[in-house]
């Protein structure tokens, strides 16, 4: 009994299992299929694209609220902002993938509900901010409380 139980709850935790029991939501390989078919294939229509062109998808949905920012060097001149509405893929395309300074990128999320494509132009790769303790059941949830102290009134 304890193996099946076991072998349940791994099946539960796969990708697998969580596509087939939410089957909205657009699997790592549908989403890298729809930046082909729409941002690749823009870019590969209307430019050489003499310097080449990568991309890349990040392996795991970002949540829900997580921010997706370019790794900009230059602090006098503010980085774009991407915000996940919904769980979402993460994809960097790099125009010239082979240089090592600051080159034309894309860096695009999809979202893994609605489709919706967002995208920014940058010079650098993706950083990933996700919140964190942003609500009060977060905060209150005793797997993540290391210390506290209650007020003496």
């Amino acid at each position: 009994m304890i193996a099946i139980l076991a072998s349940v709850s791994l099946c539960l935790g796969s990708p697998q299992a969580e596509d087939a029991i939410n089957p909205s939501v657009i699997s790592r390989e549908e989403a890298s299929r729809m930046i082909i078919d729409t941002l690749v294939r823009n870019l590969t229509e209307s430019s050489e694209l003499e310097m080449g062109l990568r991309v890349n998808q990040h392996q795991d949905l970002l949540d829900s609220g997580t921010r997706v920012m370019e790794a900009n060097q230059d602090e006098l001149e503010p980085s774009g902002l991407l915000l996940c509405q919904n769980a979402s893929w993460l994809f960097f395309l790099d125009l010239a993938p082979g240089a090592h300074f600051a080159h034309p990128v894309i860096i695009a999320v999809l979202d893994a509900i609605t489709g919706e494509i967002q995208s920014m132009d940058g010079q650098w790769w993706p950083v990933i901010i996700q919140p964190a303790f942003e609500n009060e059941t977060e905060r209150q949830d005793p797997e993540t409380i290391v210390f506290e102290k209650e007020p003496n009134f």
